[in-house]
């Protein structure tokens, strides 16, 4: 039974020590952090040989540390070890310099102990289940071989990482073993004993760099952990695997957590007693192991290089399943007649495609159950969709504008960002006001009343004006007629020609601002109409959270996603309408309601303005309009699976995508190409059999601008645009007719007894006229 894991310790200098040589405290500092009680044996008995060979005797080994060794033969207590002078930390300067280490033992060294290692094991044998299935000790020479080679790797890659050693017992008589925990470098000790033995690792950590060494001589046990999701593993860390056979190295680079991990290396023995291989795994591929440097004679045969290089910037054309759906604008499908997918478009395809392209691979699309999109949580707690077939590594990559949220944590990974939405409503436009109404638009409210006041007070003012001018004489009889002075003032307002002009200067002065005050009034009125009468005008609907809120009308949204989006809000008016969220699982049940005006879509801002433009736009006009007050801003990433290795690239992209501003024009580019292919559709059905062309091509022309518009883009007044000025002179028609049976009826009088005038006493009379007919 492995003994409880202990941290490697630091050591106290002291200024003395009596009876202690240096390279003895360093085997001693070793045995201190194994957990193993065999090893200990082993290396206690390694370090009287070092004494024996330097000094001659065991005496002060003896001396100071005899009467501890049966109290707790796994630990040297406190008094033997801080029995450390600044001699080691300078020995172990020395090592790391001239990279000599226990590695470089003395011939002599090599042959005794392995000599009274085995008088030990006389004394206290290792029990048969443990060495069941481990197989024979490494031989002498193989086992120097495999030594070496774990020196050089750690000297020209690991030096300066935290070390965790893991090992099984047919490695505890091992100098490779022995190297290791000379290591100048925080360690923890594992001795193997099944499964449950790796739970104890304590993997990830503050360090930059973390290695991870397994001398075991089967991998069965830690093929088993690495294919369950049961404890932790560091995915960035470094993993070397030594002593093993290539077929287990090879089950475990694809398992659960190997091949997701992108550093591991392997050392696997050769044909020949002193070879060795170097291979490290690959991501994404058919043949998951690649030989990258082979040991003969004592030297690597190629130079080596950084055997824990980057091994996602070139995947070499390996292929990715990317799920995803066809979520407009996010994900489009271009179709054949019958209807199969022939390619998707649209802006996450955009972006998988960018990635792609960089990483060097092939993608290959597919698709969650029908009607799980996204995916949601069971209750078994699994997730179904999307989100299902990454956890359940079906897939490498999902896109379909999603929304980077805290409930598929655990289950998913999230990519960097790349793009941003709200949540808006798309309610239904109001009908257009009639075009009669169109007369009245031009001024507001009060402006019409100001100016109904200006028109009842200019008149009597100058006819007021006119009396007090003809006390000084030579004002003209006919502003003294209080009718004509208002009828004056009002042929003014209307652009009426004027026939008579005041004589007196106060009365002039005050014609001519007046005139200029109605000048500028009916030019801005006559600007502002032709605008009115061209353009539609909605009457304002519901347009805030409040007037919704106020207003009773159904919200509704696709699945439950954005009633939780609304119950969170701390607006009360949102939480308010999370209380009547209808959820629905298909969107051709909503769009009626929409239309109706008895519910408003809940979605992000990019759908809403696409769905109105390629289903609910025609001739320029839209039947359905996004309320003006938003909500909820989301981040829009990918999906990843757990602990995926393309996460770090895939960022890096991203990162290069929005410097570059790219997103915003696949988005147009997407937009323009699904209206292409609405207008195909609408031409087939136009044609009605679904296989030719449909239409001519001067029809196809002629469909490009609404109806009536010319080809400079102006739109010619109809009588529908000037219908209230035909109102207005139906209505005068009426109302004199109804002023001329006043007048027979109520107003008849005697007949006149009065003769004509001549015409000469007509010409004296005759005064100039105004273009209403009064005589001055």
């Amino acid at each position: 039974m492995a003994a409880p894991n202990r941290q490697r310790q630091r050591v106290g200098a002291k200024s003395s020590c009596s009876g202690f040589h240096v390279k003895d405290a360093i085997l001693r500092e070793s045995a201190n952090m194994i957990n193993s009680v065999k090893l200990w044996r082993f290396v206690y008995l390694h370090a009287l040989v070092a004494m024996t060979s330097s000094r001659g005797s065991t005496s002060a080994v003896s001396a100071t540390c005899e009467n501890r060794e049966g109290t707790n033969p796994g630990i040297i207590d406190q008094p033997c070890h801080d029995c450390f002078t600044t001699e080691y930390n300078e020995y172990r300067a020395a090592t790391l310099s001239s990279k000599t280490s226990i590695f470089g033992a003395s011939q002599q060294e090599r042959i005794v102990a392995p000599l009274l290692n085995s008088q030990w094991n006389d004394k206290f044998p290792m029990r048969s289940e443990e060495a069941k299935g481990m197989g024979p000790s490494l031989s002498k020479g193989v086992d120097e071989s495999l030594g070496e080679i774990l020196q050089d790797v750690f000297d020209e890659y690991l030096r300066g990482c935290s070390v965790v050693l893991a090992y099984d017992l047919s490695f505890q008589d091992s100098l490779a073993l022995d190297g290791i925990l000379q290591l100048p470098s925080p360690k923890q000790i594992i001795e193997v004993e099944s499964r449950e033995s790796f739970k104890d690792i304590a993997f990830g950590g503050e360090w930059t760099c973390r290695a991870y060494v397994f001398l075991l001589r089967r991998l069965d046990v830690l093929i088993d952990f690495a294919n369950t999701e049961e404890g932790d593993w560091d995915f960035d860390g470094k993993y070397m695997l030594a002593g093993t056979a290539k077929d287990d190295l090879e089950r475990f680079v694809t398992s659960m957590k190997g091949r997701k991990t992108q550093n591991i290396v392997g050392i696997i023995k050769g044909n020949r007693a002193h070879d060795w291989g170097l291979y490290t795994n690959r991501m994404y591929s058919d043949r998951p192991l690649q030989l990258i440097n082979t040991w003969k004679s004592g030297e690597f045969k190629f130079t080596p290089g950084y055997i824990f290089s980057d091994k996602i910037s070139n995947l070499r054309g390996a292929v990715l399943k990317v799920v995803t759906f066809e979520w407009e604008p996010s994900v489009l499908y271009f179709r054949d007649r019958d209807g199969r997918m022939v390619y998707p478009f649209g802006i996450d395809i955009e972006v998988v495609s960018a990635i792609a392209s960089v990483l060097n691979v092939s993608l290959q699309f597919v698709e969650p159950p029908p009607g799980e999109l996204w995916g949601i949580a069971t209750e078994n707690g699994s997730w179904n969709g999307m989100v299902g077939k990454l956890s359940k590594n079906e897939g490498d990559i999902g896109v379909a504008n999603l929304f980077l949220t805290l409930g598929r944590f655990g289950a998913i990974d999230y990519s960097a960002p790349y793009d941003a939405e709200v949540s808006c409503f798309l309610a239904r436009t109001s009908p257009p006001a009639p075009k009669w109404k169109s007369l009245s638009l031009p001024f507001q409210m009060n402006v019409w009343i100001v100016i109904l006041v200006g028109i009842i007070i200019c008149g009597p003012v100058l006819y007021f004006l006119a009396l007090a001018s003809d006390k000084c004489g030579g004002e003209v009889k006919i502003f003294q007629s209080f009718l004509y002075s208002g009828m004056y003032s009002m042929g003014l307002h209307f652009r009426q020609t004027l026939m008579a002009l005041p004589n007196r200067t106060s009365t002039q002065v005050y014609v001519s601002f007046l005139g200029l005050y109605t000048f500028i009034l009916t030019t801005a009125y006559g600007s502002n109409l032709t605008a009115f009468l061209t353009v539609v005008q909605t009457p304002s609907g519901i347009e805030t959270v409040k007037d919704l809120y106020q207003s009773g009308v159904e919200v509704s949204g696709l699945g439950g996603f954005f009633k939780g989006a609304l119950a969170s809000s701390v607006d009360p008016y949102l939480q308010g309408l999370a209380n009547r969220f209808e959820a629905y699982g298909d969107l051709s049940l909503v769009w009626p309601k929409v239309l109706n005006g008895k519910s408003v879509y809940l979605h992000n801002r990019q759908f809403l303005e696409f769905v109105i433009a390629t289903q609910f736009t025609n001739k320029g006009v839209s039947s359905v309009r996004i309320m003006k007050e938003c909500f909820s801003p989301y981040n829009i990433a990918m999906a990843l699976q757990r602990h995926s290795p393309l996460k770090g690239k895939v960022d890096q992209v991203i990162g290069w995508i929005l410097e570059t501003g790219l997103v915003r024009r696949w988005f147009l580019e997407s937009f323009r190409q699904a209206r292409k292919i609405q207008e195909s559709r609408k031409a087939k059905q136009t044609d009605g059999s679904g296989k030719g062309p449909g239409i001519t091509k001067e029809e196809e022309e002629a469909n490009k601008q609404p109806s009536g518009e010319s080809a400079t883009g102006v739109i010619p007044l109809t009588i529908d645009h000037l219908q209230g000025s035909f109102f207005i002179l139906v209505f005068g028609y009426l109302l004199s007719v109804l002023f001329f049976g006043f007048e027979v009826c109520c107003l008849r009088g005697p007949k006149s007894t009065r003769s004509p005038k001549s015409p000469a006493s007509y010409d004296k009379d005759t005064r100039p006229t105004t273009g209403f007919g009064f005589s001055s």
